[in-house]
C-alpha cells in the first residue's frame, strides 16, 4: 500500500556526513567578512555544509549550500 511505498521513498539515495576542522590564519581578521566554499565545485552532488566559526567575533554558525556557498562572518 501507500504506507509501504512511503517507507522506501529514499531508497537509492546516498546520504553522507563528513566532519572536518580547519584553522585559518589571517593577518587582518577584523577585515574578514565572509568565507567562500569551493567544495561544491569539487563535489557537485553535495547540497549543504553546516559551519561553526570561532574567532575574534566569537562563535557563529550557519549553513552554506551549492546555491549560496558564502558564509557571512558579519
Amino acid at each position: 500500500g501507500e504506507e509501504h511505498h512511503a517507507d522506501h521513498e529514499d531508497e537509492g539515495a546516498v546520504h553522507s556526513e563528513v566532519d572536518a576542522e580547519y584553522q585559518l590564519t589571517c593577518e587582518k581578521p577584523d577585515a574578514l567578512r565572509e568565507i567562500g566554499f569551493p567544495y561544491f565545485k569539487r563535489f557537485p552532488n553535495a547540497e549543504e555544509l553546516t559551519i561553526t566559526a570561532i574567532g575574534p567575533m566569537g562563535q557563529i554558525g550557519g549553513e552554506v549550500s551549492k546555491d549560496n556557498p558564502l558564509f557571512k562572518l558579519r
